[in-house]
């Protein structure tokens, strides 16, 4: 049986008794992406799995579709980063129904704790309120406004929605800090890139730069640099 977009690597110590597992990456976005992705390959064969693994080019039906196509090989473990936190309850059900257990790695989803067995990655909330903090910390002894734009993640994806949680519960109390500007970069440099632009020929003012994409700090600081865009105090 074949898997759309899917490629094998066999990793086994013998040819025995040989879990496989399936990993439905959802993209290779960013250099962060491509580095995870790096090491689960290598964490396979250094285990003696045989690795079966998809790439969605960040599209949720992809991602679905290759998880049925792990359903119906019949792998032994499904393993995949959810590119946004809803719509999986039903080739979650499948998976169940197939008795094939579910791990979700580096993102999670909306409710149904029941459909997969467990979850590995960060605690966003918290991340989203340690960089709060800190800019509470940073500006301790500033007494005019501050004025943050943001660059988000992928919109209705953990990580974005999470850390975007937690930053606001953390700046809630303090009147100084006004999000002047968000918008989604959606974890990819290109995308990334035309977001910041947009945002500097908007706002004037900013205070503090605040982005969850991993890539794209490079040339942010070069459009900064080369803006008419203010930045007074700092950027994180």
């Amino acid at each position: 049986m074949g898997l759309s977009g899917c490629r094998e690597e066999k990793y086994a110590v013998n040819g025995n008794n040989t879990l496989v597992l399936g990993f439905a990456q959802l993209g290779a976005e960013s250099s962060w992406r491509i580095g995870n992705t790096k090491s689960i390959t290598e964490a396979a064969r250094e285990a003696g799995i045989q690795l079966m693994f998809t790439e969605a080019e960040q599209k949720q039906e992809n991602q679905i579709k290759n998880i049925r196509s792990f359903i119906a090989y019949q792998v032994d473990v499904i393993a995949f980063a959810p590119i946004v936190e809803t719509g999986w309850e039903n080739v979650l059900l499948e998976a169940k129904e197939a008795g094939i257990p579910v791990i979700l790695t580096d993102r999670t989803i909306e409710g149904f704790e029941d459909l997969y067995t467990c979850y590995i990655g960060s605690d966003f909330i918290t991340e989203g309120k340690m960089a709060g903090q800190f800019l509470k910390k940073k500006f301790a002894k500033e007494k005019s406004e501050v004025n943050i734009v943001e660059l988000v993640g992928t919109v209705g994806s953990s990580p974005a929605e999470e850390r975007s949680k937690g930053f606001r519960q953390a700046i809630s109390d303090d009147q100084r800090f006004k999000i002047i500007k968000s918008v989604s970069g959606d974890f990819m440099q290109s995308k990334g890139k035309e977001a910041m632009s947009k945002i500097l020929q908007e706002c004037d003012d900013i205070d503090v730069y605040y982005s969850y994409c991993p890539d794209p700090i490079y040339y942010e600081h070069h459009l900064f640099e080369y803006s008419n865009s203010s930045v007074r105090k700092a950027d994180t």
